[in-house]
């Protein structure tokens, strides 16, 4: 196997065929495998290694359990019939934290199942849908299978990008690039995801220079550096809440008129809402603080005061291009006698679907209606994987599936996260029958 990176793991005994979805979702949810906000080293670990001994146990010829980036990565390959097709599956085994545990009424590392329901942190994001998919994998034996297991997916997949330039020659002869993080339709129906937004995050700090005011004898008249924060990024949006920030606003592709990307006819108003959740760039004040934020300084005019701004991009757009669009918007906005620092980190890549008449997306959707009765729902989704648009770069000719069987009731990243085993057992039975039809 082409790729190679630090810290090869130990694999646990291979159990997979003996198991069933119920009891190895179960088991992954256990594993507090959290990667935000304070990473558990000890339970991403753990998870990498029981995703490498299911991978074994499933037949992978090669397994790799390794460090990318300072995080787990789990990578895997099952060679089928010469000849025969080659999917690549993607998901991620990290979760965000559980947040207070007063919320949850169970313990959320536990796996707790409710009747056909199953209680756990990734139950939905993204656990459950990698069990189904792991499951449908093992009983497709004819075909070429390859496996990328992230375990830094919910902090943007810092070491991704130079693993998949190590496996760019690996990648070659992958047709589909199969990834089960996106969400279904609300009553259930799976769904192909046909474009996401890119994702930076810019940080803005502004300094008064000078020595420190008195509220009452220089207040008003020197520069108060929490209030140029504050009409920097007001300015960023205008009164209907548009974005004012040129060369950001206007670079999107309109839905249709009536909504029809997601089957529903749509008032303007509407339609309007739902373009700003899906197809246009966004602008989120996602922190605002005065000072150094470690100590509080009463009458004093601010010297110092910083935001954090989450800049969703949408295909067109790179993180550094509209991170440089911001930047000179603020800098033009600027008072005089007030410095500013922008920085921003790497961030991810918007992507969208080459089209719906693929050979994948065919199979995918002539499974979903032997199972469902009905064809996918196709939809626009203003979230952010970053490995999709990675994926698509290092295997330019694989047809990507944003297959989405989770939800949206399920709570994922809240309390009391669930899943639907019913809707599970579905999905794998989807994703077996999809593979065999390619």
């Amino acid at each position: 196997m082409t790729p190679s990176w630090s810290g090869r793991g130990r694999l646990l005994p291979g159990t997979f065929a003996g198991s069933g979805l119920t009891r190895d979702l179960a088991e992954l949810l256990a594993i507090p495998s959290v990667s935000t906000p304070v990473p558990n080293r000890a339970g991403l670990a753990r998870a990498a290694s029981w995703l490498g001994g299911r991978l074994a146990g499933m037949g992978c010829q090669k397994v790799q359990v390794g460090v990318s980036g300072g995080f787990p990565v789990v990578v895997a390959e099952r060679r089928g019939t010469p000849g025969a097709p080659t999917i690549l599956c993607y998901g991620h085994f990290d979760v965000v934290g559980a947040g207070t545990r007063s919320a949850w009424s169970c313990p959320p590392f536990a796996g707790t199942r409710r009747g056909s329901r199953m209680v756990g942190r990734g139950a939905s994001d993204d656990k459950g849908p990698l069990i189904a998919q792991l499951r449908a994998a093992a009983a497709v034996r004819d075909l070429t299978w390859k496996f990328i297991y992230d375990g830094s997916e919910e902090i943007g997949s810092p070491g991704l990008p130079a693993l998949l330039d190590q496996a760019g020659r690996w990648l070659r002869d992958v047709g589909t690039i199969l990834v089960c993080d996106t969400e279904a339709a609300a009553d259930g129906t799976p769904t192909l995801t046909v474009s996401i937004r890119g994702q930076v995050t810019v940080e803005v700090a502004v300094h008064r220079p000078g020595p420190v005011a008195h509220t009452g004898r220089h207040g008003g008249a020197v520069p108060d550096a929490a209030l140029v924060v504050a009409r920097l990024v007001a300015s960023l949006h205008g009164p209907d809440g548009e974005i004012q920030v040129a060369g950001l606003r206007d670079a999107y592709e309109p839905l249709p008129a009536l909504g029809a990307s997601v089957g529903l006819p749509l008032s303007p108003k509407r339609l309007r809402a739902l373009e700003r959740v899906t197809v246009r760039p966004a602008v989120t004040v996602t922190e605002l603080g005065v000072g150094d934020g470690r100590s509080r300084q009463g009458g004093v005019v601010p010297a110092d005061a910083r935001a954090v701004l989450d800049v969703r991009l949408v295909p067109g757009q790179g993180p550094g291009e509209a991170a440089g669009y911001i930047a000179r918007h603020l800098a033009a906005s600027l008072p005089a006698g007030v410095r500013i620092r922008i920085r921003r980190n790497h961030g991810s890549w918007p992507w969208r679907s080459r089209g719906p008449g693929g050979d994948a997306v065919e199979a995918f959707s002539e499974a979903v209606r032997g199972i469902w009765g009905v064809p996918p729902a196709m939809v626009r989704s203003g979230g952010t994987i970053p490995a999709v648009a990675l994926l698509s770069r290092v295997a330019p000719e694989a047809e990507v599936l944003l297959a989405g069987f989770s939800v949206p009731g399920n709570n994922a990243h809240g309390p009391d996260e669930t899943a639907d085993l019913m809707q599970l057992q579905k999905a794998q039975r989807v994703i077996t029958g999809f593979a065999r039809a390619l």
